[in-house]
């Protein structure tokens, strides 16, 4: 029978309306009837979030080479949950599940075929690839077994009734049973290959990564870049173990160095458990950031040093790059908590710290009475203020007197100088001569300018390199009385300062233009521009106080200790620290010479009995004689 127009019309509604009617059930079934099916199945679809570890960035030298950068190792863990549970095996598709001695083996979610068990219980060959013997390896895994015991009893409660008890113990066992823990650090590339590429032969066995800190500067470098600790980071509420600087460029350029971590979104088959990304953020590796130091020239001035307790510091004298920056003593990055529990014996026995120690970076942050090196900057106040004139001339017989004409002993002269003018003054470092014109400016109401010209070499401001401490001493303050101000003039009373603000004030000498010293050249790959200051000060003021310090390697109190083979401007420096000890300093400044820049430079040795020339001289000359790689020499 052949349907007609509005019979097939008729046929396709009734068609329609049994398709709109099974859709309809469907959806009453998934969305009312079977929403507590349905909704379970949605939860075991998202396995959650994983955070992605950013690498650190690198520090680099000044040529590029490597002084800190992440390397990663891989450590052994162990998954509770899986240790006491029994392996079952799909001997088709090989789907693995774990089972407990209590639980009912069920068959394969891909297939359908029965899961077979599979004795994995051998920790011998495991424990052959640690090299470790297998009792050592089973203490281990248990250790870890017992840890989590713990924790779900404490976290499990003693007021459950028996059957609330059994599922809440069920999903503590869940949660943390299959947390992995680690049972060996530092496991070699080929083990972690053998487990992760062999899941079923170790199968409660995972390889986790471990990013590290290696420091290739090493004990050179380790004032300058500081130290990292490990600090918990969240992602979205994921917790991420991340390296975080804590001292030295780590904690200066942190933020730069760190990144950003990523984060990978994972989606659960329900009928095979299978992951997948379905959504992935990448994380965003840290910057690299490059010094203005070569780890070449770093070497030369911690050599320099020998091991004895101080400091020396190089700078470009028109840009303020920091060419070295050593500390000494100093240490292996590796042996810091060695160090820090020594100096805690010592702060025990003694009652205190040490002033110097190996911990201390006294380049940037060790601020000490700096002596006669101040000399020159107070012979150029002097000229400034108008207190004295290239031609005044003071009798020196080696005691300077008080207001009342009695001789102050603590600050008299090496020798009597006798008739000295200013370039007389600062070749022999005559105490005499700088303390008479410091009264002079005193009396005559001058002292504010003297102090302004001091500010304007940088004495008591910060150089502006990344290094300087929060709590900074700017200790170059007008002091209390006339005697402590008539001290300023020579170095000594209230005065303290750090080598690399000597060495700043140096360049500012050297160019005319005080320099804000620069330790890191390029952050990501983009300049960090040099600044300048100009002082202010009359060329022909600067050109006689230079001309002066020419003399000084040659005729003055640091001839004949070899730095006169350099074109080398220089000046002395000892600071009184009672009985027969003394800091001794050496600054002064170099221009460009065999292809070097022009330089300045402090160097500074601690608590010897040697002049300042004898303690510092032998070490400048054999950095420079590196330096400018005089061959043969």
């Amino acid at each position: 029978m052949t349907l007609g127009y509005r019979g097939r019309l008729a046929l396709l509604a009734v068609l329609a309306g049994i398709l709109g009617l099974a859709f309809l059930s469907r959806l009453f079934a998934m969305q009312v009837a079977g929403s507590g099916k349905y909704r379970k199945l949605a939860r075991k679809q998202i396995a959650g979030a994983r955070p992605l570890h950013p690498p650190r960035g690198r520090i680099l030298d000044a040529t590029g080479q490597e002084l800190a950068a992440e390397e990663t190792g891989y450590e052994l863990t162990v998954r509770a949950a899986a240790w006491r549970s029994v392996m079952h095996e799909c001997q088709r598709c090989g789907f693995v599940r774990f089972y407990t001695k209590t639980q009912k083996v069920g068959a394969c979610i891909r297939c359908g075929k029965p899961l077979v068990r599979v004795d994995r219980s051998d920790a011998t060959p495991l424990a052959r690839l640690l090299e470790m013997s297998v009792q050592e390896l089973l203490d281990r895994v248990e250790a870890r077994v017992r840890e989590v015991e713990g924790i779900v009893a404490d976290r499990l409660g003693t007021d459950l009734p028996p059957r609330r008890e059994e599922q809440e113990q069920a999903r503590l066992w869940a949660d943390y049973g299959w947390r992995p823990r680690r049972i060996a650090r530092d496991v070699s590339y080929e083990v972690a290959r053998e487990v992760e590429l062999n899941p079923h032969q170790y199968p409660a066995f995972r390889i986790r990564a471990v990013h590290a800190r290696r420091a290739n500067g090493g004990r050179d470098f380790v004032h300058l870049l500081g130290l990292v600790r490990e600090e918990t980071e969240s992602v979205d509420g994921l917790k991420l173990e991340v390296a975080a600087g804590v001292s030295g460029i780590e904690r200066a350029f942190d933020d730069v160095l760190r990144g950003e971590p990523g984060k990978l979104r994972i989606a659960r088959d329900p009928r095979d458990g299978e992951e997948r990304v379905v959504e992935r953020q990448p994380a965003r590796p840290g910057e690299d950031v490059r010094l203005t130091i070569a780890a070449r020239d770093q070497a030369l001035a911690v050599a320099a040093l020998g091991g004895t307790t101080g400091a020396l510091v190089v700078i470009d004298a028109h840009d303020g790059d920091v060419l070295a920056a050593a500390s000494s003593p100093c240490y292996e990055p590796g042996e810091y908590a060695r160090v820090l529990a020594d100096l805690n014996e010592q702060k025990e026995r003694l009652g205190r710290w040490p002033k110097h120690h190996a911990l201390q970076d006294a380049v940037f942050s060790g601020f000490d009475a700096p002596g006669s090196i101040v000399k020159p900057v107070t012979a150029v106040a002097a000229l400034l203020a108008g207190v004295a004139t290239p031609e005044t001339r003071i009798e020196c017989d080696r005691h300077f007197r008080n207001r009342r004409g009695q001789p102050l002993g603590s600050l008299k002269c090496s020798s009597a100088h006798g008739d000295v003018c200013v370039r007389d003054a600062l070749i022999r470092s005559c105490n005499v001569y700088f303390q008479t014109v410091q009264k002079e400016a005193i009396e005559r109401g001058a002292f504010d300018r003297m102090f302004d010209v001091a500010r304007r070499f940088g004495f008591g401001l910060r150089t502006g390199v990344e290094l300087e401490p929060a709590l900074f001493d700017d200790t170059w303050d007008p002091g209390r009385s006339w005697a402590e101000n008539v001290w300023m003039a020579i170095g000594q009373g209230k005065v303290r300062l750090s080598p690399a603000q000597v060495a700043r004030a140096y360049a500012g000498l050297a160019t005319g233009s005080l320099p804000r010293l620069r330790l890191v050249a390029e952050v990501g790959g983009r300049p960090v521009p040099p600044q300048r200051t100009p002082l202010g000060i009359d060329e022909s003021v600067l050109r006689l106080v230079r001309e002066s310090l020419a003399e000084v390697a040659r005729h003055g109190t640091a001839a004949g200790h070899g730095l006169e083979r350099w074109p080398i401007f220089v000046k002395t420096g000892t600071a009184q620290l009672g009985g027969t000890l003394q800091n001794a300093w050496l600054a002064g400044f170099l221009p460009a010479h065999r292809g070097r820049p022009a330089i300045a430079f402090a160097i500074v040795v601690f608590d010897t009995e040697l002049n300042a020339a004898a303690a510092c001289a032998p070490a400048l000359s054999d950095f420079l004689r590196g330096f400018y790689v005089e061959s043969g020499s």
